[in-house]
């Protein structure tokens, strides 16, 4: 196809029109927004010398075989023609008339409201999309905190509120938390000795392991049979290293 203007009629399998469309080019065999082209053999192609010519005989094409919505025909069509010439393409329009052509367009189509379509595509801010976005907000947080299939208790989570908002701890609180810390530990074959726990090889050959940190790195200082010759070992070496030592 050449670059010249022409009109097209999309016919249906009985034979009778759709659509009538002015392009050039691939125009009229390419996809239309949510509409397929029909097969070749099934497109008429109307030549015209201008783009202007190709205007007319859209309009004359419209008025003859009608249109559906109108109830005059069978034209799939909704506007009479010759508008929307390829010249508006590019035009840069200003911010006051985008805003303009949005609004319009949102009220054109009203099931964008109170949507993700409408609040995050079109930045829509009525009350509508406003109010989908507070639910959205609600509805994730909720997700992430049933994600494994438990629910927190409303104490919890006015607890976790609290604390975003700055609270803090009481000293009792953060007590009965190092206790519970240490007793886990120790369940899990750990030692009050600071820098001494239990590794397991493969579930044989029990050891006492000795680690503490040394100007901010973790050592290994030692491996032994029995809990109280690593315990002894790590008294040594803290009183070795002094102040060079963060115990673990």
């Amino acid at each position: 196809m050449t670059n010249t203007f022409y009109t097209y009629l999309w016919l249906r399998s009985d034979g009778s029109p759709y659509y009538v469309g002015k392009g050039k080019d691939n125009r009229a065999y390419a996809k239309h927004t949510g509409i397929n082209a029909p097969p070749k053999e099934r497109i008429m192609i109307y030549p015209s010398v201008s783009e202007a010519d190709a205007f007319e005989t859209e309009i004359a094409l419209i008025w003859y075989y009608g249109r559906k919505d109108l109830g005059t025909g069978c034209l799939r069509n909704l506007t009479d023609g010759g508008e929307n010439p390829p010249s508006a393409k590019g035009l840069k329009r200003s911010n006051e008339t985008r805003s303009t052509m949005r609004a319009s367009m949102l009220k054109s189509k009203p099931w964008h409201h109170g949507t993700g379509t409408g609040h995050q595509k079109y930045k829509c801010r009525c009350e509508a999309c406003l109010q989908w976005y507070v639910g959205h907000l609600e509805a994730t947080k909720e997700d992430q905190r049933n994600r494994n299939g438990v629910v927190d208790p409303e104490e919890t989570r006015r607890k976790r509120r609290l604390a975003k908002l700055g609270h803090k701890d009481s000293p009792e609180t953060k007590e009965k938390r190092n206790a519970s810390r240490a007793a886990t530990f120790i369940q899990n074959g750990g030692s009050k000795a600071s820098g001494v726990h239990k590794e397991l090889n493969h579930g044989v050959n029990e050891k006492w392991v000795v680690r503490l940190r040394v100007n901010g790195k973790m050592k290994r200082f030692g491996m032994f049979n029995s809990k109280e010759e690593a315990i002894s070992h790590s008294e040594l070496v803290k009183k070795q290293l002094k102040g060079e030592l963060n115990a673990r």
